[in-house]
């Protein structure tokens, strides 16, 4: 053991160290975090965001609080760069749901 506690957030940015790890941020940097950003491309949304290797991205919708998340793109794998994934067209109001996991 390195002394150091998953579930602390050292760097005080509300992510705990073990979340940051898994989203492939400095948990002593509070400047470092995962970020996503939506937009609207040729009548569809597009979800732009850096991606890391050995980490799988998803993002979900769901179109009101009381129902459960629908899976919209699953197990996108991680490069180090910035990466776009497009979600398709849309023509109603739907809260988004950016996730990222360890890759196997």
């Amino acid at each position: 053991s390195n002394g150091v506690s998953q579930t602390a957030d050292a760097d005080g940015d509300g992510l705990s160290n073990q979340q940051e790890y898994i989203a492939g941020c400095a948990p002593n940097n509070s400047g470092s975090r995962p970020q996503a950003g939506l937009s609207l491309q040729g009548g569809g949304l597009r979800v732009d965001f850096s991606g890391v290797t050995q980490r799988l991205y998803s993002v979900d919708c769901k179109t009101n609080l009381f129902t459960p998340w629908i899976p919209l793109v699953t197990n996108v794998l991680g490069s180090n760069a910035t990466q776009m994934v497009t979600l398709g067209s849309t023509n109603r109001a739907a809260y988004y749901r950016f996730r990222v996991r360890l890759a196997p």
